[in-house]
């Protein structure tokens, strides 16, 4: 990508990979998977909070084969299959280096599809419920159930968390998808009048908002628990942001923080931290059956990742959209 845009803007281009430095693994990449986060960037929505240096490559979470390994690594030999989301964009390649301690390796159980659908969207699902200190016997209400979050999140609750409750809101027509993962019940925004999506609900224990409603969602929360966000103003929020950014941001997010207090609740932007442990366990899971990554759509080939991104960002896909780079 050499300027900001839409897809239009990223273009294939012949780039020489170093060797991997002492600490790095050379990855022979056989899957890569979107994130909304991905496409934030690429139109420029992430400058004021991000250090960005043009042309630059895209996404994140990645599937492949370790090629050589640096010389300070032990933990990875040439022929492992890893995963993860790699801290520097640019994974969308044939090969590309990745720090070793931010690898994990792929259980033998899962394809390398579904292992490049889940870092991103598993760990912000895992973490964020976790965040909102969701338990056993507890109920949660999750919006958006239906996308890439949202399907880990419904698992996670309902068969890691222990939830006895998991309502989510979706379209009528991935209803059956969001039941067949364990929410036990669907509301149908589609169907709802304006302003009024969440309204008969009851109370949940936990709150969880992909979709930027945390304001409206608030009611929803019991009282002194917690609705966590993790979607629009938190997207835009790097790691090593500024104070000002921070402030900024925060000023943002002030009526859903206002919502919060006006119903005695706790309201949090949730933003991923990168945890090989917490990877290794989403592996295990998918690996054992109890959670899926779903897949909405697969393109095969580098030269289709224009039509990839479209299909993320403008196709309201159920689950992840996945490009095999090489089979």
């Amino acid at each position: 990508m050499k300027q900001y845009g839409g897809v239009e803007q990223l273009n294939i281009a012949t780039v020489d990979v170093s060797a991997p430095q002492a600490d790095e693994v050379r990855v022979r990449v056989h899957a890569v998977a979107i994130n909304p986060i991905d496409g934030y960037r690429r139109i420029g929505r992430l400058r004021m909070t991000e250090k960005s240096v043009l042309p630059r490559g895209t996404l994140h979470d990645v599937s492949g084969v370790v090629e050589s390994t640096g010389s300070a690594v032990t933990a990875f030999k040439a022929g492992d299959r890893v995963f993860t989301r790699r801290s520097e964009c640019g994974t969308l390649a044939e090969y590309v280096n990745i720090k070793a301690a931010e690898c994990v390796v792929i259980p033998e159980a899962v394809g390398f599809e579904a292992a490049a659908a889940i870092p991103l969207a598993g760990l912000t699902a895992l973490q964020s419920l976790r965040a909102a200190g969701l338990v056993k016997g507890e109920t949660v209400f999750i919006s958006g159930g239906a996308g890439g979050v949202g399907t880990f999140a419904i698992q996670l609750a309902k068969h890691w968390y222990g939830a006895s409750r998991v309502v989510v809101t979706c379209s009528g027509k991935k209803a059956e998808l969001c039941r067949s993962l364990g929410a036990d019940e669907c509301v149908d925004y589609t169907t709802r009048p304006k302003g009024k999506v969440f309204e008969g609900l009851g109370k949940f224990d936990v709150v969880f908002d992909t979709t930027g409603e945390a304001t409206e969602m608030t009611p929803l929360v019991a009282s002194g628990r917690t609705v966590v966000s993790v979607a629009k103003v938190d997207a835009g929020i790097a790691p090593d942001a500024g104070f000002a950014v921070r402030a900024l941001l925060n000023y943002m997010s002030r009526d859903a923080r206002r919502a919060a207090k006006k119903h005695g609740v706790k309201f949090q932007f949730y933003r991923l931290r990168h945890s090989v442990d917490d990877i290794a366990l989403l592996g295990k899971l998918v690996a054992e059956g109890k959670v899926r990554a779903v897949i909405d759509s697969t393109f095969v080939g580098i030269e289709e990742h224009k039509r990839a991104f479209e299909r993320a960002e403008k196709g309201r896909p159920a689950g992840k959209v996945v490009i095999v780079v090489r089979s």
